[in-house]
């Protein structure tokens, strides 16, 4: 095993020593600069769509009204059991 690891650094030494020293990161990549920058599509906007372009992809928009439901029937569910009252306004 100590045979291993004095490979392992040297392989790492001989690395760090023959890399380019302006090494080129992708900015999206692991490290880069703009790496989990990236801010998800929000949910909403699909609600925007006009029907005609809904009607492109009638099987996703089929299924993301099943969920969507689903989604608000839970939510109603956890409001109910936690004892707030959806009505009640503290302005």
């Amino acid at each position: 095993m100590p045979e291993a690891i004095a490979a392992l650094e040297d392989g790492e030494t001989e690395f760090f020593k023959k890399k380019d020293p302006n090494f080129f990161q992708f900015p999206l990549s692991p490290g880069g600069v703009a790496y989990g920058r990236v801010l998800p599509f929000p949910d909403f906007l699909l609600d925007m769509w006009h029907p005609y372009e809904k009607a492109q992809y009638p099987h996703y928009f089929a299924v993301r009204d099943i969920r969507k439901r689903e989604y608000i029937e839970r939510y109603e569910k956890m409001v109910k059991e936690s004892g707030v009252h959806v009505d009640d306004h503290h302005h």
